[in-house]
């Protein structure tokens, strides 16, 4: 038996297996941490979550001036979106001329109309770079959780459906149910991506501890866990309705954790957020019953879903820290070896995500 599940894992890159009190999972060099953090690689550009998310973000180098690359990421975390997305913007919106002026009068670096900028600018000024990188995110933000819901309803990219927003307006996406048939636009949100997909837009980040000291958020850490048939009492979690210490428990924790529901009785638990349908395969289906995004597109913040049926029927879900422009996720997760029943990181093409579950509703 061990040599056929280990002939069938070799067909699937660096895919888990999760079962409740065991985890197999193969670990492929370039996942290993470089700096015994447990997380990420050295070198790689990314953004990283705010503060609330457990990670912090520094940055250096790279093709954005570097007086604003702070700002970027500062920019980033507001809005939840890629760096080198909002890097790869400013470049085709004004070529980094915090001065710019178009014939039409959009202003500064991330060239806004008079009347988008007072919705956004929060008072400021749009010919001051700072002032006006955190109203592009500001904007960013609020047009992806504008329009993510299209995307999902349509199969469509919810970053690009974002982008053309900025471009064309909102109201341009929503007549045509997806980016506009106008060559401005489309020619718009291909270079963008095209360019912040090159990997060259924002500094090397490497994951570092949060303000709190610590990346496990998790109350429960020492808490007994399941690793018997059945399971043992005191190791279900009666806040959740999970076990304790596995990865949906984690996942559930962490997504009432980032929308500041941090004691119990929280607002999401296994009743409300899936129906009582916990496990996590079932994590997919249960997001499409309520209507909330499900996208190829990795975005900060959201559930990474894990289909592994053909080894498991448990699946694996971890939460999203940190978008890289490399192509990468920064994952951070509970119950994958060598983390058994506890935190850690971990660092993987986005491709080898099976799904990403934006956050639901607040």
């Amino acid at each position: 038996m061990k040599k056929l599940v280990a002939g069938i894992l070799a067909l699937v890159l660096a895919t888990p297996l999760l079962l409740v009190g065991m985890v197999v999972t193969i670990m492929p060099s370039w996942a290993a941490p470089e700096d015994g953090s447990g997380g990420g690689r050295s070198g790689s550009s990314c953004v990283i979550v705010p503060a609330t998310g457990g990670v912090a973000a520094s940055a250096t180098g790279g093709n954005t001036p570097k007086e604003w690359q702070a700002y970027v990421h500062e920019a980033a975390a507001e809005s939840g979106l890629p760096a080198g997305i909002l890097a790869a913007q400013l470049e085709a919106e004004s070529g980094w001329n915090p001065r710019a002026v178009s014939p039409v009068g959009a202003q500064g670096l991330a060239q806004f109309m008079p009347a988008t900028w007072s919705s956004y600018g929060n008072g400021g000024d749009p010919f001051n770079p700072r002032d006006a990188i955190a109203a592009q995110g500001r904007y960013m933000g609020a047009l992806f959780n504008q329009l993510k819901g299209l995307a999902a309803q349509t199969g469509g990219d919810p970053v690009a459906f974002a982008l053309a927003g900025y471009n064309a307006g909102p109201g341009a996406v929503e007549k045509f149910r997806g980016v506009p048939p106008f060559g401005e636009t489309q020619n718009y949100v291909a270079k963008i991506k095209a360019k912040a997909g090159s990997g060259d837009w924002t500094g090397s980040c490497k994951a570092t501890a949060s303000p709190g000291g610590t990346q496990d958020i998790y109350p429960h850490k020492d808490a007994p866990f399941c690793n018997t048939t059945p399971c043992a009492p005191g190791t279900a979690n009666p806040e959740s309705g999970m076990y304790y210490r596995e990865c949906v428990d984690w996942v559930i924790y962490k997504l009432n954790y980032d929308i500041g529901s941090r004691a119990p009785p929280y607002k999401w638990t296994n009743a409300n957020l899936l129906n009582g349908q916990g496990m996590a395969y079932q994590w997919r289906n249960q997001w499409q019953a309520h209507g909330w995004p499900v996208s190829a597109t990795p975005v900060v913040g959201a559930v990474a879903w894990f289909d592994i049926s053909p080894l498991s029927p448990m699946g694996h879900v971890a939460t999203v820290a940190a978008v890289n422009a490399d192509a990468t996720v920064l994952l951070e997760e509970y119950n994958r070896l060598p983390n058994d029943h506890s935190y850690g990181q971990f660092t993987m093409p986005a491709t080898q995500v099976s799904a990403f579950l934006y956050p639901p509703p607040a």
